[in-house]
């Protein structure tokens, strides 16, 4: 902190027993050395404080490299996604031309329609999903509730 040698502690020593006198050189001593103690710890805390603001500064900045890159990605995917969004519009409607143009062809084609040409448009109707007809037996053994029922049944009328 001071560049200050030993020649000049001497000095400062002698000039200091001098003024102060040998009963008051001790007391003044330990003053001057609990000043200096308590110089260089605020000192020192003082310099944490301004490190951690520093980190602090340093993170912050970080934080927003980070903050960007993560939406500029956000951004790039709903980009992506709205251009995905517009193939598969004009995927479905091109399939649904398609279709109305085999459709249209087969009705001019034939005009009653064969077992082959109904269940292909069959095919194309929406699938209506099969009502829950399943549960367990005593054995957590999944069965049909049909086929339970009609167990069940012959269980009965037989005790």
């Amino acid at each position: 902190m001071f560049d200050i040698g030993f020649s000049e502690l001497l000095l400062f020593g002698v000039i200091a027993l001098i003024v102060l006198g040998p009963e008051k050189l001790p007391q003044a001593a330990r003053t001057a050395g609990q000043w200096y103690a308590k110089i260089r710890r605020t000192v020192s805390t003082l310099q944490s404080e301004i490190e951690a603001e520093l980190d602090l500064a340093e993170t912050r900045q970080l934080m927003q490299k980070e903050l960007a890159k993560i939406r500029q990605t956000e951004a790039d995917m709903r980009r992506e996604m709205a251009e995905m969004r517009g193939s598969m519009q004009e995927f479905e409607s091109s399939q649904n031309q398609h279709l109305k143009a085999s459709r249209d062809s087969g009705d001019d084609n034939t005009p009653r329609q064969s077992s082959q040409a109904s269940s292909e448009n069959d095919d194309n109707r929406p699938v209506q999903p099969k009502a829950f007809d399943y549960a367990y037996d005593s054995n957590n053994r999944l069965r049909n509730r049909k086929a339970l029922s009609s167990h069940r049944h012959k269980a009965i009328t037989t005790v």
